[in-house]
C-alpha cells in the first residue's frame, strides 16, 4: 500500500464458461509502420498458462469512476462486451492504470480472454503509453498487436476479447456523448447497424418504396460454418471474424445501403431503389468478398463463406417486413440447403 492510501479501483466483470484451445492465443504480430514504441522490460505471467477457463465473476463496481475535472485527462469507454459496458468514462489517473482480472489492477475487468496483469497506461513526457503486461491473448491498438504504443484519441484498445475507446482532449465529454449516441445505433463488434435501427428502417424504406413506386430488395447472409470457427479456434477468433466479416460488407454495399447485424452470424442488407435482377449482382460481390481471401486471426487463414437469399418487394402483393423478411429467410434456408457459399434469389 502506497503511503497516500490504497489507489481507487474500477471493476467490471461477467459470468461467462469459454474453451478456447492453446492454439487461439496465438495472433499475428504487429505490422510495419505501426506507432510502437522499442519494448521495455514486461512484467510477466506464469499462472495464467496453469489456469483453466474458470467462470469469472458477476459485474461489480468497488469504486464508481471518476467524473470528468481535467481537459488533459485521459478516459476509457468499455464498449464490448456488452456485459461489461457501462455508460461513463473511467478517467485514467496521473500516475497511470493498470488493468486486468487481479484485484489489485486499476481498471478491474473480469472476462476469461484478459490476463491477470493484462496492460498498463501511463503518462510519459504528455503522452499516454499504453503497454502490455506479458498476456496471453495480447493487446492491440486499432488491431494492431503492439507491445508499447502511443494512444491517440479516439483509437480502440482490444485486451483480448474486450474492446475499449481511448478519449482524450478538451472535448472529450462530447466525444463521449456522440460515442453513446452512435452506439444506440450500431453493434460495436461489427460496425454495421443493430437489429432494432434494422427494423425501423427497413419499415421506412418499405413504406417509401410503395409511396414512390419504386423496387426495393432485401438480402439475408449467414456465415457457413461459424460453429465450427467458435469451436476449433475460440470465441476470441470468432468475434475478430465477425468484425472482418462486418467490415468487408459494409465495403462492399453500395450507395445507399443498409447493412445489419440482425443476429449472431447472420447480417442482413436493405438495397433501396434496387431490382431483385441488381441485387443478385450485389449479392454475388458480397459473397466474394467475403469468401475470395481467408480471414488471419489466429496465426493460419480461417477460411469463411457465405450463404445468401435475395428478396424482393415486387414478390409481394401487400408488402409488410415481417413479409419480406420471411421470403430473404426461406430463400437463405435454400441456399444453406443446396450446399451453402452461393446466392438463392
Amino acid at each position: 500500500m502506497s503511503p497516500d492510501g490504497p489507489k481507487k479501483t474500477t471493476r467490471v466483470g461477467w459470468r461467462m464458461k469459454m474453451d478456447p484451445p492453446a492454439e487461439s492465443t496465438y495472433i499475428p504480430p504487429q505490422e510495419e509502420g505501426s506507432a510502437e514504441i522499442p519494448s521495455a522490460e514486461q512484467t510477466t505471467e506464469q499462472a495464467d498458462a496453469a489456469e483453466g477457463d474458470t467462470a469469472v465473476t458477476k459485474v461489480m463496481a468497488a469504486v464508481p469512476p471518476v467524473q470528468v475535472r481535467s481537459d488533459k485527462a485521459g478516459h476509457l469507454v468499455i464498449l464490448y462486451p456488452r456485459a461489461l459496458m457501462r455508460e461513463e468514462m473511467i478517467e485514467i489517473p496521473p500516475d497511470g492504470l493498470t488493468m486486468g482480472r487481479q484485484v489489485s489492477n486499476g481498471l478491474i475487468l473480469e472476462h476469461n480472454s484478459v490476463s491477470r496483469f493484462h496492460a498498463k497506461i501511463y503518462l510519459r513526457d504528455g503522452r499516454y503509453i499504453l503497454e502490455d503486461m506479458g498476456s496471453t491473448n495480447g493487446t492491440f491498438v486499432q488491431d494492431r498487436r503492439v507491445n508499447r504504443a502511443v494512444l491517440h484519441g479516439g483509437e480502440n484498445i482490444r485486451l483480448g476479447e474486450v474492446l475499449i475507446k481511448f478519449l482524450s482532449g478538451r472535448d472529450v465529454e462530447a466525444q463521449f456523448h456522440e460515442l453513446m449516441l452512435r452506439m444506440t445505433r450500431e453493434d460495436v463488434l461489427t460496425g454495421a447497424v443493430n437489429k432494432r435501427v434494422f427494423m425501423h428502417e427497413l419499415e421506412r424504406a418499405i413504406s417509401q418504396a410503395v409511396r414512390h413506386r419504386s423496387p426495393l430488395s432485401l438480402l439475408m447472409l449467414d456465415l457457413d460454418h461459424f460453429k465450427k470457427v467458435n469451436d476449433v479456434y475460440g470465441h476470441l477468433a470468432g468475434d475478430l471474424v465477425l468484425r472482418e466479416v462486418g467490415a468487408r460488407l459494409r465495403h462492399t454495399a453500395p450507395p445507399g445501403a443498409l447493412v445489419a447485424r440482425y443476429g449472431g452470424e447472420e447480417f442482413a442488407v436493405i438495397l433501396p431503389g434496387t431490382s431483385v435482377t441488381h441485387a443478385s449482382s450485389v449479392a454475388q460481390s458480397m459473397r466474394h468478398a467475403v469468401g475470395a481471401t481467408p480471414i488471419f486471426t489466429v496465426g493460419h487463414p480461417i477460411p469463411i463463406t457465405v450463404s445468401i437469399g435475395v428478396a424482393g418487394l415486387e414478390e409481394l402483393p401487400q408488402p409488410t417486413p415481417k413479409d419480406l423478411l420471411r421470403i430473404a429467410d426461406a430463400k437463405l434456408y435454400r441456399a444453406k440447403k443446396q450446399g451453402r457459399d452461393r446466392v438463392v434469389v
